[in-house]
């Protein structure tokens, strides 16, 4: 996961994530972002199940709309980003966090 920029428009807010992958196999699976505030209370905000990224290509754009709730300070505190896979015991495949100003 590279790239995370949190963007807000007239929809809302929403994430960008660029995912990279590399080899000869494609990869597919489910993304959770969690909003963790100054005080460490995390909320879920967006997720989104069965995100591929094909072979051959190397990288993913996407934009992901987040829950605009208003308990929710998109100003402050940090978005914690997790990929996946969907078998019965998830593995986790990427993770990444974007501190928010």
């Amino acid at each position: 996961l590279s790239e995370l920029a949190l963007r807000e428009d007239a929809n809302g807010p929403a994430l960008d994530i660029t995912f990279q992958r590399s080899g000869n196999m494609s990869v597919y699976g489910d993304v959770v972002v969690d909003h963790i505030s100054a005080t460490g209370a995390s909320t879920r905000v967006g997720n989104v199940n069965g995100l591929a990224v094909y072979s051959p290509n190397a990288r993913r754009r996407f934009r992901l709309a987040l829950s605009p709730d208003k308990n929710v300070d998109y100003h402050s505190g940090r978005l914690q980003v997790r990929y996946a896979d969907q078998s019965s015991k998830p593995r986790k495949l990427a993770e990444k966090e974007l501190i928010l100003k």
